[in-house]
């Protein structure tokens, strides 16, 4: 019984996780929206108007990434799920209406904080995620040529956190620096492209006939 309890499992929570990850996305992408109708201060022509809206830019590409990370792992492995899968939609979440609440002029190191703690909670779920993937006999074709990831793989986010970090401080300190403020955001503008780039990557690797790139994953 127990491994028939296990098997349905595997199947079934696919769609379990990703139609609970929709509703979260549903709610940010409202919440954005509210956001973007109620704050005045966007539609004005000056330099704080561009940089809300390249903040606007930089969360609407987070919601998109986090949705695309999740969605592609569930798609491309099959694992047993625990509990605590059934969580990291709400973790996610909560930090993303924390990310669209800290929007706007005077709550920048907020903001900053708020997409750090998306970032770290991300990477977090798909390491451990694919680090219980691998146990798997029907991921073993994708895992045969790929080494378990080290503390070396993550070091452009463990980087990138600290630096955003580090500018919220500053931001904090500085509340008046325009240039800060739009120098960090575009800075985390980049780092989720290149991401988006990288997740993009990883896809086309799972999905491909023969994979016999050496990568490095968990």
């Amino acid at each position: 019984m127990s491994h028939t309890t296990r098997d349905r499992a595997k199947r079934h929570f696919p769609t379990v996780g990703l139609t609970l990850l929709s509703i979260v996305q549903a709610l940010a992408l409202e919440l954005l929206w509210g956001y973007i109708t109620e704050a005045n201060y966007l539609y004005a022509w000056n330099s704080t108007a561009l940089i809300g809206w390249l903040q606007v830019l930089t969360t609407l590409i987070g919601l998109g990434l986090v949705w695309v990370i999740y969605a592609s792992n569930i798609m491309r492995f099959e694992w047993v799920p625990t509990m605590s899968d059934s969580i990291y939609p709400f973790v996610i979440g909560i930090a993303e209406f924390a990310l669209v609440g800290a929007s706007g002029p005077g709550r920048f190191h907020l903001w900053f904080i708020a997409i750090t703690l998306i970032i770290a909670v991300t990477t977090w779920v798909v390491q451990i995620t694919m680090v219980r993937a691998r146990l798997e006999a029907e991921n073993a074709e994708f895992f045969a040529t790929r080494a378990p990831a080290t503390l070396a793989d993550f070091v452009p986010q463990i980087s990138v956190c600290a630096s955003m970090l580090l500018i919220a401080l500053l931001v904090w300190l500085f509340p008046a620096s325009l240039w800060l403020q739009a120098l960090g955001t575009t800075c985390t503008l980049g780092f989720l492209l290149w991401q988006f780039r990288d997740t993009t990557r990883y896809w086309q690797a799972s999905i491909a006939p023969n994979t016999s790139t050496e990568q490095a994953d968990p």
